[in-house]
């Protein structure tokens, strides 16, 4: 069963669509592989016997890819893989805890068409931050599909899917049904495929099929590939750089895909990536003081087998926020480093660690503006408390410190004429025009050199959309970030420059009235002229 447009703008509104997800399609029934593929078993009978110099003494697995950046066959590797079109591929309309098939995550097809071609299972949060984080898609790129549930409001699809039920993946299988029904408009609308390689940078350029572009570090690119090759399945390239040496693919024959310095803004959009700047690496002292921690609790335990499926791609093997996806630069802002043990959303005082119950929220909620799942939607409570107990274990402070004692929240004081204009005098004394501007839209004159503790760009929030506000809209919200400030960015805690309670609720009531009553609706007129660009209304 398939959703159709006239499902969508008919069921969504009233809000039966969702009962249309209780059917169940196996993987096999619902995406058979074309006859241009080959089975594992050919894959097998064809490299049986075959010797190159990368294993010139045995078969080559049909296991996995093992082949490295380091190998000096690698960049020859990538312009094989891009002109051979291998890495294309577009979120298929299945998968996720309601199907009889995958139970943890998203069905991709790689390589229509092709003898590669196959399917593959990205977990959630994988999936979240490629289609999120790197592809950039936000409800305005998708008009038939958010229109009829209210307009589209120029944010991430992730932040719109989980306003929408914040408990279920039911919002997110939905969308992915009709956008990749086989049959609908959408389908090859959001395929990806690789358009070029900056060998300068270490770059692979990507485009998307709603005009998004964005790149790929060489390890990322690599993980992409270990979805669809094995080294049994890249036996020709194997045996065509032995025949036609070093340099085959990446400066002769299909060299001139190449992409030249500075040309990357093309694709692009004009929104470069943030910085590729290393991150300090781990020690092997560290890593094992951090499994030591894990092993020690049962609970961690059971959270590090969650964490390795859902969480790797962005946070890192070590936690440090340095995963394959966070590599290129493209997630903005970048995952949280959990090896320092400095968290932005807490209840507790600046500098101090956050309590259990602040991890849980921001497990379970996400954040805003952010790849940052809501994992209520896809975990039950016991699994996010599980991930709770792990994350604790990449920093030594949560066996060396207690968090400290939850700021209390008063009762907020009314929004009256006299509190919102006391507050504006408030925001004038403190400063706050510097980073988030005279009107609150976040370009003050310091917001352009604004960098976060790790040396990466951070921008100011946009005070007069509420909606998108990171820790919530909600007064106590507000109060709660002033008090305690976000560790690890350049906003500060208050609680001793502004001792008042009158004026800090002043100051709240003032920031709730840049935004306007109605949630404005977005419009992207480059959709209607048939452009888009990564980054617009986003």
């Amino acid at each position: 069963m398939m959703l159709r447009r006239k499902d969508l703008k008919l069921r969504w509104p009233v809000g039966i669509l969702f009962l249309l997800i209780l059917v169940r399609i196996s993987l096999v029934e619902a995406f058979p592989i074309s006859s241009y593929a080959w089975s594992d078993q050919e894959w097998e009978q064809r490299c049986k016997g075959v010797r190159t110099s990368y294993n010139p003494d045995h078969d080559l697995s049909n296991k996995e890819l093992t082949l490295s950046p380091e190998d000096a066959r690698f960049e020859d590797f990538l312009f094989w893989a891009l002109m051979n079109e291998i890495p294309e591929h577009q979120v298929e309309p299945l998968g996720g805890v309601l199907w009889k098939g995958p139970t943890h995550g998203v069905i991709f097809h790689w390589a229509p068409g092709s003898r590669w071609e196959t399917h593959s299972v990205m977990s959630f949060g994988a999936t979240i931050g490629h289609v999120a984080g790197e592809h950039g898609w936000t409800d305005v790129h998708f008009p038939e599909v958010f229109g009829p549930l209210g307009g589209a409001y120029g944010i991430n699809i992730k932040d719109r899917l989980v306003e929408m039920d914040p408990t279920s993946p039911k919002p997110w299988i939905a969308a992915l049904q009709f956008l990749g029904d086989p049959d609908g408009d959408y389908y090859r609308y959001i395929f990806h495929k690789w358009l070029g390689i900056d060998t300068q940078r270490k770059r692979v350029i990507l485009g998307g099929g709603h005009g998004s572009g964005f790149e790929y570090s060489y390890p990322r690119a690599l993980g992409e590939l270990k979805e669809v090759l094995t080294d049994c399945k890249a036996y020709q390239f194997f045996k065509m750089y032995d025949s036609f040496g070093k340099g085959f693919a990446s400066t002769a024959g299909w060299g001139g895909n190449y992409v030249a310095p500075g040309a990357a803004k093309i694709f692009t959009g004009g929104q470069p990536p943030l910085p590729a700047q290393p991150l300090p690496a781990v020690s092997p002292a560290e890593v094992q003081a951090q499994l030591a921690r894990a092993q020690a609790n049962p609970a961690a335990l059971r959270g590090k087998e969650i964490y390795d499926v859902q969480c790797i791609a962005c946070h890192g093997v070590h936690g440090d926020g340095n995963g394959l996806q966070a590599q290129a630069g493209m997630l903005n802002p970048r995952p949280r480093n959990f090896t320092t043990g400095v968290f932005k959303f807490r209840s507790t005082p600046s500098g101090a660690l956050p309590t259990d119950e602040d991890l849980f929220r921001s497990i379970s909620h996400g954040i805003n503006q952010s790849v940052m799942p809501a994992w209520s939607q896809f975990l039950n409570e016991d699994q996010r408390r599980d991930l709770v107990a792990y994350v604790k274990t990449f920093s030594a402070r949560f066996t060396e410190e207690k968090p400290g004692e939850p700021i209390k929240v008063p009762e907020p004081l009314p929004p009256t004429s006299d509190s919102i204009a006391h507050g504006k005098i408030v925001y004038q004394n403190l400063k706050c025009w510097q980073c988030h501007g005279e009107t609150g839209q976040g370009g003050g004159p310091s917001a352009a050199d604004l960098k976060d503790d790790t040396g990466f760009p951070i921008r100011p929030v946009d005070l007069t959309n509420k909606w998108q506000f990171k820790r919530g809209m909600t007064p106590q919200d507000i109060y709660i970030t002033f008090m305690t400030g976000l560790d690890g960015t350049p906003m500060p805690s208050y609680a001793d420059s502004l001792p008042d309670e009158k004026d800090r609720w002043d100051l709240v009531n003032y920031v709730l009235s840049l935004s306007p009553a109605e949630r404005p609706q977005v419009h992207n007129p480059l959709l209607s002229a048939g452009q888009s660009s990564r980054g617009q209304n986003h």
